[in-house]
């Protein structure tokens, strides 16, 4: 395989297993973890707080000013995640304070 081939495959599955995470263990992690419940909740009543106190015609620009912000997030999500990936995958010298693997 050429390079460009693998660079393409490896961003593939990094892409794959991101969407994969995403639509199977977010809803879990959203359901149990306690800190992520607590900042669900108050981001939800802060943006209730704001749809029931400003003008009805502002109400879409805050909706889509929210919708911006959660898919800017997403791909920040999208960036740390692959970059964890490489990160993880190329810097394996942490290996050697385990001492599960052998280190070389």
């Amino acid at each position: 395989m050429k390079y460009e081939e693998i660079k393409k495959l490896i961003e593939n599955v990094i892409e794959n297993e991101f969407m994969h995470v995403q639509e199977s263990e977010e809803r879990r992690f959203i359901d149990t973890d306690k800190e992520q419940m607590e900042l669900t909740e108050e981001s939800e009543k802060l943006l209730k707080q704001l749809h029931e106190n400003i003008p009805e015609e502002y109400q879409k620009l805050l909706d889509d000013y929210s919708s911006a912000v959660l898919y800017e997030w997403v791909n920040m999500c999208r960036f740390y995640f692959k970059e964890g990936v490489r990160a993880g995958t190329t810097n394996l010298e942490f290996l050697k304070d385990t001492k599960l693997m052998s280190y070389m």
